[in-house]
């Protein structure tokens, strides 16, 4: 099996930002919180510090928040 990274997209919606993070597979680099706050920086999204905490605590497979 081939070594991938994690990565993570934003997507705009109607109702507000979204925030999809995939996960490494075998022995690739996971996503860290950090990389998403700096892309929303770039863009000039507001975000909510508590709820990128608390969904980076529970990333296991492919999560959106």
């Amino acid at each position: 099996m081939e070594i991938y990274n994690g990565f993570f997209d934003i997507k705009e919606q109607v109702d507000g930002y979204y925030v999809e993070v995939f996960p490494p597979q075998e022995k690739g680099v996971k996503v860290e919180m950090e990389q998403v706050i700096e892309k929303l920086q770039k863009m000039g999204v507001e975000y909510d510090l508590i709820t990128l905490i608390e969904a980076f605590k529970n990333i296991d497979e492919q999560s959106i928040f």
